[in-house]
């Protein structure tokens, strides 16, 4: 008994400090996005955008609103998603890059959409690249 709960706390501590990366990314809602974000091929579960939207500089209030990331890679595959508030105050979000967004070496565009809880507004981002690089692990190289 005392070794399975040791395997099992032992699995738990692995998965709970699995590497993961945020890629931290300021975001005027009037200005084109010139950063490219690199991701790699079939990564699972660990790159997240950490997004600050701004609206000429000043933190967008996100309470009582909800953010969505809208994505299409370049084989017209395309997905949405709802990103979660880390700050809602100081205009703070996260999505997570899933894994179809990184199934293949591509590049996959993306834009957040702010919208009222009303859904009477909404107000959406210049575009984000995402450059989606080839993994060797993927290719059979490794």
């Amino acid at each position: 008994v005392y070794r399975y709960a040791l395997n099992n706390l032992n699995t738990l501590y692995k998965e709970k400090n699995m590497a993961e990366t945020y890629k931290m990314l300021t975001i005027d809602v009037n200005e084109p996005i010139p950063e490219i974000v690199i991701a790699v091929q079939e990564d699972i579960n660990s790159r997240y955008l950490d997004v600050t939207l701004t609206d000429e500089g000043v933190p967008i209030d996100l309470t009582a609103k909800r953010v969505h990331f809208s994505s299409a890679r370049a084989d017209e595959v395309s997905f949405y998603k709802t990103g979660v508030m880390t700050n809602a105050k100081k205009g703070r979000c996260q999505f997570e890059l899933t894994r179809g967004e990184l199934k293949a070496a591509n590049t996959l565009y993306g834009q957040i959409e702010i919208w009222t809880s009303d859904n009477e507004k909404v107000l959406t981002t210049h575009i984000i690249t995402i450059d989606v690089v080839e993994s060797l692990r993927v290719q059979g190289n490794i």
